[in-house]
């Protein structure tokens, strides 16, 4: 994802004015959140990152949300690669840090995210079907990548801290045991870990977490043209047919996103469908899954994605844009809703 190159100020606080969150999240209460992608050369000064901070977390108070999901990347050689480290899209704990301060002082609820990126295991792999060779050190690798986001996200406030996202193939391992224990040691709030919807609904043993969470692209075999109100049919019939030991009300959607192009809701995982725009198809998904969270009482849902550094004013041309789009709309409704 490319830096914008803003002329930023030489003072430590941006010049555009910061907002600040209306509703302000409190325990027991629903988790409204945005994930803010940050994808960045951690050669950007921090002046600079604070500004284009202040710019994303303004469009996400805006749209009336309570939290933000920070993502970002880290990597690996290939699938089987027992290397874990920073890449070039991975930003620096120092720049973090900013980003979670401006959420902090927008009285944003804040998660932190790091995603494996699958630059280097496309095309015939992703996240999710990892196989290192060494998982003992895989593991270790991967413990020393997170341990100074961990300090960063107890000195910053941060709320919950995601351990993993969507590595399917691996998540019965004995070593998430000795990863959380060394976890605990640098960062004392909440731990969690994101479930792709696949495992998430076949019962897959997980890494034993304070909090499961899922990234929901669960397919629905609906055209598209199909209502609000049948999405809201389907999706429930999802979600009431989850394992039992699962505590429905305890799962935060740590994402949910989808393509605006038709067909999306058949496959609604796919970034990219090679099929025309239909902006409605992305709209009527984030309409019915905010009903769905009300209905089965869920802790709280974060919508995919506002691009940090992005162009916030119009969509970005990515089929899972929400910028400018009546997903938006369809976004700050749901908050409202709740809010309400």
């Amino acid at each position: 994802m490319a830096v914008t190159t803003h002329q930023s100020n030489q003072l430590n606080e941006p010049a555009i004015k910061p907002l600040v969150v209306e509703h302000v999240w409190r325990m027991g209460q629903v988790q409204l959140g945005i994930d803010l992608l940050y994808y960045g050369s951690a050669t950007v000064p921090l002046n600079q990152v604070r500004y284009e901070a202040t710019e994303a977390v303004n469009y996400i108070v805006d749209q009336h949300a309570n939290s933000v999901g920070i993502s970002f990347p880290f990597y690996t050689s290939g699938p089987k690669a027992n290397s874990v480290y920073a890449g070039q899209g991975t930003p620096s704990p120092a720049q973090i840090t900013q980003v979670v301060e401006v959420a902090k002082k927008a009285k944003l609820r804040v998660t932190l995210r790091p995603l494996l990126d699958e630059s280097d295991l496309r095309p015939k792999d992703w996240r999710g079907s990892i196989g290192p060779t060494n998982t003992n050190e895989w593991f270790a690798n991967y413990s020393r990548f997170l341990k100074p986001y961990l300090k960063v996200a107890q000195t910053t406030g941060a709320s919950t801290f995601i351990v993993g996202a969507e590595l399917s193939s691996i998540e019965s391992q004995r070593q998430w045991v000795g990863l959380l224990r060394s976890a605990r040691l640098f960062f004392h709030r909440q731990l969690g870990y994101s479930q792709n919807y696949d495992s998430f609904h076949s019962d897959k043993a997980t890494p034993p977490v304070d909090v499961l969470g899922v990234d929901y692209y669960a397919p629905m075999p609906l055209g598209d043209n199909a209502s609000v109100a049948q999405l809201v049919r389907a999706m429930n019939n999802w979600w009431e047919s989850v394992p039992r030991r699962i505590h429905i009300h305890q799962v935060v959607i740590d994402e949910v996103g989808l393509a605006a192009q038709n067909g999306a809701y058949k496959v609604p995982y796919s970034t990219n469908l090679q099929t025309p725009t239909n902006l409605n198809v992305q709209a009527r998904w984030f309409t019915a899954i905010c009903d769905v969270a009300k209905t089965q009482r869920l802790s709280g849902l974060y919508f995919w994605n506002v691009p940090f550094g992005g162009n916030l004013s119009v969509g970005s041309g990515e089929a899972v844009s929400i910028i400018g789009r009546p997903s938006s709309e369809a976004i700050r409704n749901c908050f409202e809703k709740f809010s309400s």
